[in-house]
């Protein structure tokens, strides 16, 4: 049942700030509360950083590389402020070009998770889980392949930290990866203080939403198991003959998955290089998210921290 689980006081939950513990490396400085507008050239070459702080702005030389790790939104934008990008974009707002890279800020990627809800009974005991979420993840395929996995279902009840559902209730949460539609991030203004222009373009490939479909129906399928019914009152959402693509197109939500837009390839149109060098630079480096050539078959957070253990292992060896 639902509330049989307990919890071991002497597990904690582990984080990247528990496991690499930036406070033992004596020669790292961090700078706190600090926005980067830019990074500074000379000729391509990359040669500081310009940030501020407060009401002051600050500018910092570097003796060997920069590396950029602001992930797939803000990696796009501090390239493009600092003359990276789309010649035809930078222009509009009279940045100067120092290279030419038409696909940084394209390719954006993310998955979406449709919502599967069924109320509890009002005489059952609803759970409260330490991590929010049921510790259950329930995998699965549109194509109903073993290998080809795309959905990635959680499981929840409306006990969920700051849930807007009914209390009593339990949730299939599916959340569909390899997504076709592809998105962008470009600069509405020539100014860091600017949220960059984000469009997903979610669901514009017309095979995104059938997917999507599959993905909803599993999870209705799985609340509505006669194992679950003495948990279960009544499906609340989708509603029983509800229109599944409408319903999809007004709820369907972000995993902040995002990943792409500083696309990592052998071409010459790729943003950066397997060494995951800035193309047409030198310097400079970018190591996050943006530079996933195609979404992962999993959350973004253990495959951008492998990228880090590989990027380092590759700055430590370069010549």
């Amino acid at each position: 049942q639902f509330n049989n689980i307990t919890l071991d006081s002497l597990l904690c939950r582990e984080t990247s700030y528990t496991t690499f513990l930036p406070e033992r490396y004596k020669n790292v400085t961090l700078v706190t509360r600090a926005i980067v507008t830019r990074i500074l050239f000379k000729g391509t070459q990359a040669v500081g950083v310009e940030y501020v702080q407060g009401k002051n702005k600050y500018s910092v030389g570097v003796e060997n590389e920069i590396v950029l790790s602001a992930g797939a939104i803000a990696t796009p934008k501090i390239l493009m402020l600092s003359g990276i990008g789309d010649e035809a974009e930078l222009g509009k707002f009279d940045i100067d070009v120092v290279v030419n890279g038409k696909e940084v800020g394209k390719n954006l990627h993310d998955d979406l998770f449709v919502s599967a809800g069924f109320s509890i009974p009002e005489n059952k005991p609803v759970p409260i889980y330490p991590y929010s979420l049921a510790p259950a993840v329930i995998f699965g395929s549109t194509t109903n392949s073993n290998l080809a996995v795309d959905i990635e279902s959680s499981v929840g009840v409306g006990t969920l930290k700051g849930f807007l559902g009914p209390r009593n209730s339990f949730w299939l949460w599916p959340n569909v990866m390899h997504l076709k539609s592809k998105g962008t991030v470009t600069l509405c203004s020539d100014s860091p203080d600017d949220a960059p222009l984000v469009n997903p373009a979610y669901l514009s490939e017309p095979g995104d939403i059938e997917s999507c479909k599959i993905a909803l129906n599993l999870g209705i399928e799985i609340g509505n198991k006669s194992s679950l019914s003495p948990w279960r009152k009544e499906q609340i959402a989708p509603k029983p003959g509800t229109d599944l693509e409408s319903y999809i197109r007004e709820t369907a939500d972000t995993t902040y998955h995002y990943c792409g837009t500083c696309r990592m390839g052998y071409d010459e149109n790729s943003v950066v290089d397997t060494k995951l060098r800035v193309r047409g630079t030198s310097g400079l480096r970018v190591i996050d998210a943006s530079v996933f050539p195609l979404p992962i078959t999993a959350n973004t957070a253990a495959a951008t921290m492998m990228i880090a253990y590989k990027g380092s292992d590759i700055i430590i060896q370069a010549p």
